[in-house]
């Protein structure tokens, strides 16, 4: 009796974390777009290298595909490559190089 009184406790609180857990991810408030979104949405390196690249940039890479993908993107692929883990600096530059091709 000990052992299916366990079972049935067992059971239950499964379902019910199951229940009490969110099933899809929670959706920001605010939506940022573009591909500066998507580098930020790597991490704070890369970020950090957009922010740094576009304060140094003599163009402005939201407006200009050429600076986006000239010196721009030279600038953050430097940056990253030099500071950013390998993850962050090959998902940073996956997104870049989208927009370019």
């Amino acid at each position: 009796m000990k052992a299916s009184l366990s079972l049935v406790v067992v059971v239950f609180g499964i379902v019910g974390v199951s229940v009490a857990s969110p099933v899809t991810p929670r959706v920001p408030l605010t939506r940022r777009q573009g591909v500066g979104a998507d580098v930020a949405g790597v991490g704070k390196c890369p970020t950090d290298c957009w922010n740094e690249a576009a304060a140094n940039s003599s163009c402005d890479p939201n407006a200009d595909d050429d600076c986006l993908c000239g010196p721009f993107f030279d600038d953050v692929a430097d940056c990253t490559s030099a500071f950013c883990n390998i993850g962050d600096n090959l998902a940073a530059l996956d997104f870049m190089e989208q927009a370019c091709n």
